[in-house]
Parts: C-alpha cells; structure tokens; sequence
C-alpha cells in the first residue's frame, strides 16, 4: 500500500486516469457500495486500473479500510492480462523485485541470450494452472512477432514466473519479441 501512495507521488495523473477516478468517485457511496464495485469491476475488466489509478482509490477519504480491502481484491481478480512490451532489463527487475520464482521448465535469466525486449502478460487469480492456461490462450491470440513471416514461426518461447498473492496466485509470462528499427 505504501509504495502504491508512494507511486502516486511521482506520477501525475493523465486526463484520462483522472476521468476514472472522478467517474468512480462520483458514485454515492454511502447509499449503495455496490455501485461503485460494480463501476470498478467494469473499469478493471476492461484493463483500465492501473496502479496509479489503484493508488489514487486508496488514498481516498471517501473509502474505509475494509471497502478499500473490496477495491483492491476486485481489481485483483477481475483484472485483464497486462501485455506490455519492456526491455529484458526491466522485465529482471520486476522479477526479483516483486519476488516472483521460476516457473517448471523456466530458464534463469543467465541462459536467455540475446533478448532486448519481452511483452509481459501479468495475472491473478486463486489458480496457478487456470491463470497459465489464460495466459497461454492470450499469447496466442496476440501472436507475438517473432520470426520473419516468410518462414515457419518456431514455437513460442515463454518464461514463466509466479509468486504467491493475497488470494492465490500472480502468473508473469514473459515472450521475447522484436521490436522494428526506428
């Protein structure tokens, strides 16, 4: 929690994160809390919290502990893949920052050569294997670039990390993909 106030901090609002916090705000909560989980699930389905929005709710006066508690499990669990695009650098930092371990079948970072940049799909949910079979159909639906098109595609390479979260399990998959030269 702290280092999600912490991260609002640095980071200023766009117009758009700031167009869901005051949308989700709005809502009278006092007459019906359910509104504003039902307003929240939308937006977190929708991938649209991110932490900064997520830090921005929890620092809100408008919101005990225990509706802060709902907010934060709701966006956990009914949140969309991340599938950003990082460097290999970033994507190391996360790992061991975040406390994530290897996956079965997973290489240590010292064995993946020449990655520059991976598209990470992110998380959570009470199942480890449901999470990676999601994941799993997502990376394949997104079809990550990775040869040349003109010759057969080689299987998807993927690194696995999981760690334990506050109702099962977080799932970070990584893919390497190359990204076009400038």
């Amino acid at each position: 929690m702290i280092k999600l106030v912490d991260l609002l901090k640095e980071v200023q609002l766009s117009s758009n994160e700031q167009a869901i916090i005051d949308d989700i705000l709005s809502l009278d909560e006092a007459v019906d809390f359910s509104n504003v989980m039902n307003k929240v699930k939308s937006y977190a389905k929708k991938g649209a919290i991110n932490a900064v929005i997520l830090a921005s709710l929890m620092s809100s006066s408008a919101f005990g502990q225990e509706q802060k508690d709902q907010i934060e499990d709701i966006v956990k669990t009914e949140k969309q893949v991340d599938n950003d695009v990082i460097s290999f650098k970033k994507l190391k930092k996360i790992v061991e920052d975040e406390g994530f371990r290897g996956q079965l079948g997973t290489l240590p970072f010292s064995q993946i050569q020449g990655v520059e940049n991976v598209k990470i799909y992110r998380m959570t949910g009470n199942s480890e294997v449901a999470i990676s079979k999601f994941i799993d159909e997502k990376i394949k639906l997104d079809n990550p670039p990775q040869s040349n098109p003109q010759t057969r595609t080689p299987p998807i390479k993927k690194y696995g990390y999981v760690k334990t979260a506050t109702n099962g399990y977080t799932v970070l998959v990584a893919v390497p993909v190359s990204l076009p030269s400038k």
